[in-house]
């Protein structure tokens, strides 16, 4: 049942209306198509309420699909010969269901459990692998399953046990096991990949479940700790394939499952020490440094940063000594002018100048202003913009075109490199070399992400403004050295000019004179929550 009052939802994207009337406009022939052809997800994030329509029309023909077959009760009618166009369309909506599951909120109304649990009965692996990997998707993403009723987490639960059960050996009653003779069988390359990820997997998820007491053991068997182990070196030649053009990149989920690995392991302690014991940050460097930008490779590259992100908690030396920020920075630039391409407009307050005075120096200045006193101008990578003869409010509107957004995979490299930034503008270690960090195209990035909250989304707007935040920290000393910086504005002309035209003090008033500032004066420590 679907519990959200449509009222209450949150506005629809466009691209995301938009798929959904072209998928509800299909005939079952052609939705399985386009199912089929929807192989990463191209839109922004949005709510599963949205999809309600859909995932109805998707919940009947799992419940028909796994509907037992009258003179069979053991059959699943998805398993019957002749009905392949429903098993095709079957494994279709399941593996976008993924999917989708993957890039929505709300993942709580999800209300076809019980025909998943039914489809685990399959006699068919295929149908049987999609429904795991949709259930796969929901326990890593979210606590679904384990926030099931009883009634239908409990059925679900024994059919996950029933499968990973043994099914041979004389102690299950099963000594055909002992007729069968060893058959030495070319394995192909595929299958054998798919295998070895599959391994990955199932030590990752022995990480993240058993935690420290496998932990060591796990890393003395993968060699992690070494240069030359067998992890360090398959790492190096996996990121090695994945940037040099010349060389076949490994399957794309076989990389997924080893830096997947790779992040479970730098989460804990002693896994991250390892990682920096065998020198793993200048091969992650070259991922967030070399990598391309399509969707498929910025995941690797987002993964890389958190990686990264983690093992600097324990040793930032090796990521100084192979310019680390600034291969950020520079991520961070060429990530933002990709951007800029569906949205090229940036926030520039203009400061209303006396019509006889020039002040030719000066002309450029940016100052803060309220939004109603800005207009919008066109970045310096961006195409050029039709200039605006309007001076009112009406031309100071940041929105991007047409509803865009930035894609999820996008979004959430930059949001793992915006969190870094936070934290290494902060650490004691960058002291010295975090001045300048504002000198390059750092403001210029942060500028674009700011003028443009809806096409970033909130969290990346509140990040960027958070990035800029602790560059300058909000303390008391900043306010109480303000008349010392206002003093050396105004000591000649020109500066007095530029500073009275910009009006600050209706500004610095607002702050003097609010009722919030005095307590916040007064307390005894800046850290302290206002």
């Amino acid at each position: 049942s679907w519990g959200v009052p449509a009222d209450r939802a949150p506005p629809q994207p466009a691209d995301c209306r938009a798929l959904i009337e072209k998928l509800k406009g299909c005939t079952d022939e052609q939705l399985v198509t386009e199912l089929q052809q929807i192989k990463t997800w191209n839109i922004g994030k949005c709510e599963l309420y949205h999809w309600v329509d859909l995932l109805d029309r998707f919940d009947a023909l799992l419940a028909e699909a796994g509907r037992p077959v009258d003179t069979m009760s053991w059959m699943l009618s998805c398993d019957r010969p002749e009905r392949q166009p429903l098993k095709a369309l079957l494994l279709a909506l399941l593996n976008f269901t993924a999917l989708l599951i993957e890039y929505s909120f709300s993942r709580h109304l999800y209300s076809s459990i019980e025909h998943l649990t039914t489809l685990l009965a399959s006699s068919d692996m295929h149908v049987v692998l999609a429904v795991l990997n949709l259930l796969y998707v929901f326990s890593k993403r979210s606590n679904y399953i384990t926030r099931l009723g009883s009634e239908r987490r409990g059925p679900l639960l024994a059919r996950l046990q029933h499968l990973a059960e043994s099914w041979g050996g004389k102690e299950n009653g099963f000594g055909l096991a002992e007729c069968c003779r060893d058959l030495h069988m070319m394995i192909p390359d595929k299958q054998l990949m798919d295998i070895k990820a599959a391994s990955l997997r199932t030590l990752t998820s022995i990480v993240h479940l058993e935690r420290t007491p496998k932990l060591s053991s796990i890393i003395d068997c993968t060699g992690t700790a070494s240069y030359h182990g067998f992890l360090p070196v398959l790492v190096r030649n996996c990121i090695q394939a994945m940037i040099d053009p010349s060389m076949e990149p490994y399957p794309h989920q076989f990389a997924t499952a080893l830096f997947s690995f790779l992040y479970h392991l730098a989460s804990y302690d002693a896994g991250g020490e390892a990682l920096v014991s065998c020198g793993m940050m200048e091969a992650l460097l070259k991922v967030i440094k070399f990598l391309g930008d399509e969707q498929d490779q910025i995941t690797f590259v987002t993964r890389a940063v958190r990686v990264v992100d983690l093992i600097t908690n324990l040793d930032m030396a090796a990521f100084q000594a192979h310019s680390g920020l600034s291969i950020f920075i520079y991520r961070l630039e060429h990530e933002v002018d990709l951007c800029r391409r569906e949205c090229p407009f940036v926030i520039k307050p203009k400061v209303q100048r006396p019509p006889a005075t020039a002040a030719p120096e000066g002309e450029d200045m940016e100052t803060d202003m309220e939004v109603t006193d800005v207009a919008m101008e066109s970045s310096p990578s961006a195409p050029p913009a039709v200039p605006s003869t309007s001076s009112g409010p009406s031309s100071a509107t940041p929105s991007p075109r047409g509803g865009v957004q930035c894609i999820p995979q996008r979004a959430a490299l930059l949001k793992s490199m915006l969190n870094f930034l936070k934290k290494a503008i902060q650490d004691p270690a960058f002291s010295d070399g975090i001045r300048h960090v504002m000198d390059g195209s750092l403001p210029t990035s942060l500028k674009h992400i700011i003028s443009n909250a809806e096409y970033y989304g909130p969290s990346l707007f509140l990040l960027a403004t958070k990035v800029v935040t602790v560059f300058v920290p909000a303390t008391r000393e900043v306010l109480g050295s303000l008349p010392n910086v206002f003093s050396a504005l105004c000591l000649n002309a020109r500066g007095l000019q530029s500073f009275v035209q910009c009006q600050p003090f209706e500004r610095l008033f607002k702050v003097l004179l609010s009722p919030d500032y005095l307590p916040a004066m007064r307390r005894r420590r800046s850290s302290d929550p206002l």
